[in-house]
């Protein structure tokens, strides 16, 4: 009898499958950037300005295998949240911008299964104590707005009605 793994140790799998990029990874993914019109597959946040933000993860996890069906444009929030991917680190700033480019595309989470999703990982445990707790859905990246307008601050997640929200900084 054998034994199957979902998936091989991340430095097992380097190691043996000699799984590093290919040579020509850049043109190839770029390609995959262009041709889904700078829109991540997972979220349909469209990163057009922010190119940056919009990467092109393996689905099998090979990065020597760039065929089509194994290539997925997601943008840096979505894959980081793919399995074995958690070493993957978003800045605080990049995460608001996310937010808020989500904001204005009409990205919003109508349910506690668009919460998770959408969230940042850092406050997944918040969110699921107040989803215990019976909050509702709460909103992502709620802005403090001023009598003059003016976004003073953001929160991660917020519920406005119990004024409650959850901030997250990058470590000094």
């Amino acid at each position: 009898s054998s034994t199957s793994f979902r998936h091989l140790p991340r430095s097992l799998a380097q190691r043996t499958l000699g799984n590093d990029y290919t040579n020509d990874w850049a043109e190839i993914s770029a390609d995959v950037r262009r041709r889904c019109g700078f829109s991540c597959d997972a979220c349909a946040e469209n990163l057009s300005e922010h190119r940056h933000l919009l990467h092109v993860h393996h689905v099998n996890g090979v990065k020597q295998d760039n065929s089509s069906v194994n290539l997925r444009p997601l943008c840096i929030d979505c894959h980081r949240k793919q399995p074995l991917h958690d070493h993957m680190f978003i800045s605080t700033a990049n995460m608001q911008l996310l937010n808020r480019l989500r904001r204005e595309q009409s990205i919003s989470a109508d349910d506690w299964t668009q919460v998770m999703e959408l969230a940042d990982l850092a406050v997944h445990g918040g969110l699921l104590h107040g989803r215990h707790k019976g909050f509702g859905v709460p909103v992502i990246g709620y802005e403090f707005i001023n009598a003059k307008g003016l976004v003073i601050g953001e929160v991660e997640v917020a519920w406005p009605e119990q004024r409650i929200g959850m901030y997250v900084a990058d470590a000094p």
